[in-house]
């Protein structure tokens, strides 16, 4: 595999990766706020 093909893969999976860490963080964020607000209601 040349170079160029490489790095094309590797930013490919680079934007797949940031893609889910960002997914996991809203779903992380969101999990927070409703055992925040599950709290205020005790």
């Amino acid at each position: 595999m040349d170079n160029k093909n490489e790095e094309l893969v590797n930013c490919v999976l680079y934007k797949k990766i940031k893609r889910v860490e960002s997914a996991e963080i809203s779903v992380s964020k969101t999990m927070i706020k409703s055992a925040q607000q599950d709290n205020d209601g005790n």
